[in-house]
């Protein structure tokens, strides 16, 4: 066979891309009946085989140019030759094959049908929301409409491309999404071989990730040493969110399990508060010993008509998670400076902040153990089988550590300097 001259490039595509507009209709021959046309006026590039048998002239489209790289185009082109050298019809011969196989789902649909698989294992609609947007806005215009056992490496870089590097969160994510549909396709038998998402693949077809450039910024927080100025402070305060916070403070609870708690949580005579699962970070019911501050607290709580609701906004539903904020932003007010701010970078505390001042307090003043504080702040213990026995042994144990906290912070502020630890004064 002659060796070939002329044949496309990526260099002579990109130019023919750009005047396309200009010239519907034309063919551009790659050789040996593979050419890259652009059927109308402002239509998308696409491949073409043309073939002789019998002597009729047929044309076998093999797709649009954004989903076949010249390589694949040349590569399928090359079957259709051998189909032809075997005396066979290529279209023919496709046509049987497609009948054969399973009808295979564009990406977009497997994509759709991943997500609703997946949905029954999200906590709420909205992280649903987030993957669908995601994938539909960076992946749909580049894959979707391509049959999802044909999406190429190539391609998925293509669309990663532009966010590798400048949003670089949100375009990982959407990698491991991506990921994660082309696993499920393998499951359900959509698609073989290896997934195109696969890091390991991409990563050498995208620019290595800037490295971060800043720290993680913590929540801003009190030491522990402040906290029965700021308690005795917060008293001062009549506000139903002030009460609200007084809780969290005391209970080294979260801002949702304070902000939504009910009655029906609470047995005051047991002293014990069970958050259900619905509401923790980690979907765990969580118990929470109550101290003598916080049965007083919640003792002296009115309680309000048509709703159950500990801290119900006017409209009877959850106070927002920024009323709690203003409480301490109305307790800054007035001063020239700031009272109540983070002394590492004087930014002003939140809620959040306030279990942070409770681990490290017991960190550096109590001898109860790491691993009490940290489930008393229901965070997961690195150890599965010691998580399972501490679920059901920690609740009456955490009672004296709680109990030593609320002491603690509703203590006589002027006693501050005479109850740091002498490891810490010297």
């Amino acid at each position: 066979m002659a060796r070939l001259t002329n044949r496309l490039t990526e260099r002579g595509i990109a130019t023919i891309r750009a005047n396309a507009v200009d010239t519907p209709g034309k063919l551009y021959p790659d050789g040996n009946g593979l050419y890259l046309q652009c059927a109308t006026k402002g239509s998308a590039l696409s491949w073409v085989f043309r073939y002789k048998r019998v002597g009729k002239v047929s044309a076998l489209g093999l797709g649009p140019l954004h989903a076949l790289g010249l390589a694949d185009a040349r590569s399928k082109a090359t079957e259709l030759r051998k189909i032809l050298a075997d005396g066979k019809d290529p279209q023919e011969e496709l046509r049987k094959a497609k009948a054969d196989t399973v009808a295979q789902l564009t990406f977009a649909e497997a994509a759709a049908q991943c997500v609703a698989t997946k949905a029954e294992g999200f906590k709420n609609k909205k992280h649903i929301a987030q993957w669908s947007s995601t994938i539909n806005t960076y992946a749909g215009p580049i894959i979707g409409n391509i049959p999802v056992g044909d999406v190429t490496t190539d391609q998925i870089a293509e669309l990663l491309q532009p966010i590798w590097t400048t949003k670089s969160e949100t375009a990982t994510r959407l990698r491991q999404r991506i990921e994660s549909v082309f696993d499920w396709a393998k499951a359900k038998k959509q698609r073989t071989g290896d997934n195109p998402a696969a890091l390991e693949l991409l990563e050498h077809l995208l620019p290595k990730l800037p490295k971060k450039t800043r720290r993680v910024r913590h929540h801003p927080s009190l030491p522990w040493s402040q906290l029965p100025a700021f308690m005795q402070a917060l008293k001062g305060l009549t506000a139903l969110a002030a009460r609200a916070l007084e809780l969290l403070i005391l209970t080294a609870a979260r801002s949702q399990e304070v902000r939504g708690a009910e009655w029906k949580e609470f047995d005051l005579e047991a002293r014990f508060w069970t958050v259900p699962a619905d509401r923790m970070k980690m979907g765990v019911e969580h118990k929470v010993p109550l101290s003598d501050a916080a049965i007083e607290l919640l003792r002296s709580l009115p309680r309000f008509e048509g709703t159950d609701l500990l801290f119900p906004s006017n409209k009877q539903t959850w106070l927002s998670d920024d009323t709690l904020g203003a409480v301490i932003e109305r307790m800054n007010e007035g001063n020239e400076s700031p009272t109540w701010v983070d002394p590492k970078d004087g930014r002003q505390v939140v809620p959040h902040g306030f279990r942070s001042s409770f681990r490290v307090w017991v960190g550096e003043t109590t001898e109860f153990s790491r691993d009490l504080a940290e489930f008393a702040l229901a965070h997961k213990l690195p150890d599965v089988v010691e998580a399972a026995y501490m679920r059901s042994a920690l609740p009456e144990r955490r009672m004296p550590l709680m109990q030593a906290w609320s002491d603690w912070v509703t203590s006589d502020p002027t006693n501050v300097i005479q109850l740091i630890p002498a490891a810490q004064a010297a």
